[in-house]
């Protein structure tokens, strides 16, 4: 442990000057302090303005009645001051006795900052303080000069000594000129043999340290600007987590009112299984016959929990394969809606030629899937402006070109927004949000779109084909890995990561901005499949190919202790409520303590807030997290219902940042 003491010393003048006595009185009475210090603590010996012999102890009270007493101790000063001038000016010097005049340059006061190192943590205050004065004082008889005050600060990282000596003695000779050039050096030894009891030896000299001392106004101007930078970065920080707050998550859909049916059995379950948890304070009043009937029956629902999240397995494999069975019925309803929507050839050329669209007759065969699309609708309500998305419509190019018209006026008159899905999981991909350098990037890299819809000045929707030799559609993962390396490589909207994403219908406006913008289509006849989807598939990383198929099998497993909660979101809850705390900004009861409830309640708010445009199914995993977490501090905190409490805690979060979300009923909150 380091045990050096250090000796810093300067004159001042009364009222001006970088630093003052009065504006240095003021700091060492902890009259003004540092930001950092938040409950003061000086013990103070300064007979001249307190008016007593014996140290005393300053506390925060004690402050406030000194700082109301500001203009007395800087008259207090100015007295001290005149003292010395008409001293100065009544001594008599040389053979002549002649009297010398106050100058004005002459500082009247002498400041010094007795400084520890991490021994004085260690060191018994008391003794600190009487070996301290007593060389203080010391110092003050051997260069006969008097001593004003002397103040020991014990509220920073380490105890230290202020103290302030008149800087001229009765012969009119300034401390300073007494002390000769290294009047720090001989201080600093001086102190060092009078604290060595204390086990205290004198610091390195700057000769050999090389070390540049700053004064203490300096190091606090320094810290604060220090932690203003520490501030700013973690808000810095903070808004970069919230920017990367978005990471998407699986959720099931398209289940049957079967497989809903089990969820709510699994809830129901669930529910008995906290109640039971709940009960925990009765059991330990029960005998141990009971104890053990309790724990076979939760071992029972356990068992039930299990053979029910088998059935659900079994379940969803059906939903698949009816899936598939689906698709094929499809295609048969397509052929009926392909000859319901035959219209006379020369008649659906004329209606191109009369509006001039080539183009999108083009673009809607190029992305159609044996021949068929889904096109979907986005407006507002017409009395409250609530945005709406309508059921996807199977339809075929020939029949868009038909209802073109009425498509075009519903966009113009109503806002109506008319989205593009395209089908199956075939090698063509949609960069969404791309710029003018991604498809120059695209172009020399031999990918040169077929189509491109410019959805605002500088953003595209860009449509890429790849060529397939041996079969016609990929893989669900194939497919989403190839995505996800194509946003990667050429930029794009990392959320348009799905088969399926609704992509604009280049038809009339985007009524996404104030005003409208026109949707501008853009076709290249000449851009034909060049590059295959196979090759191209073994430059494709295989982390990128494994966190694909975890996306698309992970929504079949659904975690209660919110275990599959991303990393990030679970890290973040924890740091978030220790930083609060530990920032001095949470919100505190009566007696001073951390309210460790609102605490709870302010770090899920937070963090779930940026979940409120999201749908339920993928809010699951947090809202379980977060039930688990405050269950977890509800039992260290020894409350008797922890359960409830987390309920509690969740449905107010609910309630607050509105959450699209169903709350816990009342009744799942009796025991």
């Amino acid at each position: 442990m380091r045990d050096f003491l250090s000796v810093r010393l300067k004159s001042l003048y009364t009222t001006s000057g970088k630093t003052s006595a009065v504006s240095q009185l003021f700091h060492d009475l902890r009259i003004r302090k540092p930001d950092y210090v938040q409950d003061p603590a000086v013990r103070l010996y300064f007979p001249g303005a307190v008016g007593k012999e014996t140290p005393v102890e300053l506390r925060g009270e004690d402050i406030e009645r000194l700082r109301k007493r500001k203009d007395g101790l800087k008259k207090y000063l100015k007295d001290v001051e005149m003292k010395m001038h008409e001293r100065f000016e009544s001594v008599e010097r040389g053979k002549n006795r002649q009297h010398q005049s106050w100058q004005a340059n002459t500082k009247p006061f002498s400041s010094g900052v007795l400084t520890f190192s991490e021994l004085a943590n260690v060191v018994d205050i008391n003794e600190l303080w009487e070996h301290g004065l007593k060389a203080i004082q010391a110092v003050g008889e051997k260069y006969k000069i008097k001593v004003l005050w002397v103040a020991l600060h014990t509220d920073e990282t380490t105890p230290h000594f202020h103290y302030m000596f008149e800087n001229l003695d009765a012969a009119g000779r300034t401390f300073q000129s007494k002390l000769g050039r290294d009047g720090c050096s001989k201080l600093q030894s001086f102190y060092g043999e009078a604290l060595k009891p204390l086990g205290f030896r004198r610091g390195i000299k700057k000769k050999l340290s090389g070390v540049e001392h700053q004064d203490v106004m300096e190091s606090h101007f320094i810290a604060r600007e220090k932690a203003k930078e520490e501030v700013k970065q973690l808000e810095d920080d903070q808004d970069i987590l919230q920017e990367k707050i978005g990471a998407s998550t699986s959720i099931l859909e398209g289940l049957s009112d079967k497989k809903g049916a089990l969820i709510r059995e699994l809830e129901a379950l669930e529910v008995e299984r906290k109640n039971l948890r709940r009960s925990r304070d009765e059991m330990h009043r029960q005998t141990a016959v009971e104890k053990a009937e309790t724990t076979a029956l939760q071992q029972e629902l356990r068992k039930r929990r299990d053979e029910l999240k088998g059935q659900l397995t079994d379940i969803i494999k059906s939903i698949e394969a009816a899936e598939k069975d689906k698709s094929l019925k499809e295609a048969l309803a397509m052929e009926v809606l392909k000859e319901n929507a035959q219209e006379d050839e020369a008649f659906l050329q004329e209606k191109i030629d009369r509006y001039g669209l080539q183009d999108l007759y083009c673009f809607l065969n190029r992305v159609a899937h044996h021949g068929r699309l889904w096109v979907q609708a986005q407006g507002k309500t017409f009395y409250t402006h609530q945005e709406y998305w309508d059921e996807p419509k199977l339809t075929t190019p020939n029949e868009t070109i038909s209802a073109w018209r009425d498509l075009f006026e519903q966009n113009t008159c109503s806002e109506t927004d008319w989205h593009l899905r395209i089908l199956g999981t075939r090698p063509v991909f949609v960069l969404d949000d791309i710029d003018t350098d991604g498809l120059e990037k695209l172009r020399r890299d031999g990918l040169a779109p077929f189509a491109t819809v410019e959805t605002s000045p500088g953003c595209y929707h860009a449509y890429i084909e790849f060529k397939l030799k041996d079969r016609e559609e990929l893989t669900p993962i194939e497919w989403n890995a190839f995505n996800s390396y194509l946003i990667q490589q050429y930029g794009g909207d990392k959320g348009a990561n799905a088969a399926g994403h609704a992509f604009r219908l280049p038809i009339g406006s985007s009524h996404k901005y104030d005003p409208p913008i026109e949707l501008k289509l853009q076709v290249f006849e000449d851009a034909e499949p060049a590059v295959d989807a196979d090759v191209l598939l073994q430059q494709i990383s295989p982390q990128i190919l494994e966190k694909a198929e975890r996306k698309l099998n992970r929504r079949y497993e659904i975690q209660f202790d919110g275990s599959d909660a991303p990393d990030w979101f679970q890290t973040n809850w924890k740091k978030r409520r220790e930083d609060l705390i530990r920032s001095g900004r949470a919100p505190v009861r009566q007696n001073g303590t951390v309210d460790d409830s609102a605490v709870d309640f302010i770090v899920s708010r937070d963090i779930l807030s940026a979940y409120k445009d999201k749908r339920s199914e993928r809010l699951t995993p947090m809202l379980n997290f977060c039930h688990c977490m405050l269950c977890s501090e509800a039992e260290l905190r020894q409350k008797a219902r922890p359960e409830d409490y987390a309920i509690r805690t969740i449905n107010a979060v609910i309630d607050r940042v509105q959450l699209p979300i169903k709350k816990k009923s009342e009744s799942e909150l009796e025991i």
